[in-house]
């Protein structure tokens, strides 16, 4: 017989061992909201330990391409600062690599 105890999802050892490193950049990013001048709120911790060993997937497929040229077209238009209509984050991310 075995027994498996978890604490919301994730192994009992896994989330011993990775509670420090999760309260330990938890704590840094709240230094880093104190030294901006926006109001950041946390709301409820929700820690993911999963997440940090999983891959963000994969940067391929018509859709990405298709963003990449169209990021490559703005870009060499230069277009102003006022006639730019970009809101999405993941747009910015093609200017920004």
């Amino acid at each position: 017989m075995q027994i498996r105890i978890t604490i919301k999802g994730t192994r009992l050892l896994k989330y011993i061992r990775l509670m420090p490193v999760f309260l330990r950049e938890y704590r840094k990013l709240k230094e880093q909201a104190k030294l901006d001048n926006q109001d950041f709120p946390f709301g409820q911790l929700h820690p993911c330990f999963e997440d940090r060993s999983q891959e963000s997937g994969t940067a391929s497929g018509h859709y990405f391409h298709q963003d990449l040229l169209v990021a490559d077209k703005i870009f060499k238009n230069n277009p102003t600062p006022s006639s730019t209509s970009i809101s999405a984050p993941e747009w910015m991310g093609l200017f920004l690599t």
